[in-house]
């Protein structure tokens, strides 16, 4: 009988131990708010698109494990590393611009991160069977760039199969900008998007997309 109690509390400890230390984890939600794709990437991850929602509004949620805790002791939070810009996207300190993030996540709880559209951009796709070597571009006010053709957008060559977005000052009533876009492609042809076109007239939270595809399809 003595035997058979000693038994009894062995195994209530050991299930206690094992409830008591259980691994803690935390989450993380990225919230995309724009009209367009958020590409992010976790640490050691490739990089992910999110894209936009039916009613404006898409997310992802990412568990983490903080550690493993025994009682009240253990982590209880832990920095997450992580990459994200969008097509509207963007935070700049000074003339840089921030694509890497730190987010501190807490035991048992989801931290958000919101994405809301805060340029207008430009997105070139590249389906044209070779490389696109400039993208140049233009506008009335020279805001982002000179009134003729000689800002290169791209720092090296367009792969085929490829893409490439920028995000640009958007047009508003105070700040009345039209876009001009060149593309050249490594044969030597150009194409060109100019101020003829109202869908130039970019503002917040649009993309004009110019898509080459082989056949060409302008």
């Amino acid at each position: 009988m003595k035997g058979s109690v000693i038994i009894k509390v062995v195994i209530a400890s050991v299930l206690f131990i094992m409830m008591s230390c259980s691994r803690t984890e935390g989450s993380i939600e990225l919230i995309n708010r724009t009209s367009h794709n958020l590409y992010y990437a976790f640490e050691n991850e490739n990089v992910n698109i999110l894209e936009p929602g039916v009613n404006g509004v898409s997310k992802i949620t990412r568990d983490f494990k903080i550690g493993d805790g025994f009682l009240i002791f253990g982590k209880s939070s832990k920095e997450i590393k992580f990459y994200a810009e969008g097509e509207t996207y963007a935070l700049y300190s000074g003339d840089e611009k921030i694509v890497d993030y730190v987010s501190t996540i807490q035991k048992d709880k989801t931290t958000r991160a919101y994405f809301d559209p805060y340029y207008a951009g430009v997105k070139l796709i590249n389906n044209s069977g070779q490389e696109i070597i400039s993208l140049y571009m233009k506008n009335t006010k020279g805001i982002n760039g000179p009134e003729v053709f000689d800002y290169n957008l791209l720092s090296e060559a367009l792969s085929a199969g490829d893409f490439f977005f920028e995000q640009l000052v958007p047009s508003d009533e105070s700040n009345r900008l039209v876009y001009g876009f060149k593309v050249i492609k490594s044969d030597g042809e150009e194409i060109e998007y100019s101020y003829d076109s109202p869908d130039l007239i970019l503002e917040i939270d649009e993309v004009f997309v110019i898509d080459l595809t082989f056949p060409a399809n302008y």
